[in-house]
């Protein structure tokens, strides 16, 4: 997410009660962010749902086909790993 778009959307969570944003005490131009308990609970809630969704999309292919997934995200993450994204 880019940062016009947290500029939006943040206080529109803070006012939600999802967060809170706090000046940090060592960097004075950095605002650290919390979830809330609404926050952390609304979070659960996504996880879950996302894992749902996974099992559910899972379910329409073989478990050969899942493990080729597996493995081609698998090279994916190790490839980042040793050659970082530099815009």
């Amino acid at each position: 997410m880019g940062r016009p778009n947290l500029s939006t959307l943040l206080p529109d969570m803070e006012i939600q009660g999802l967060l809170r944003r706090e000046p940090d005490e060592i960097e004075k131009r950095t605002r650290l962010v919390h979830l809330s308990v609404k926050g952390k609970i609304q979070a659960k809630r996504g996880v879950k749902t996302q894992i749902m969704l996974v099992e559910h999309m899972m379910h329409s292919i073989s478990e050969a086909e899942c493990n080729a997934i597996e493995e081609s995200v698998r090279k994916v993450i190790t490839y980042l790993e040793g050659h970082p994204f530099e815009p």
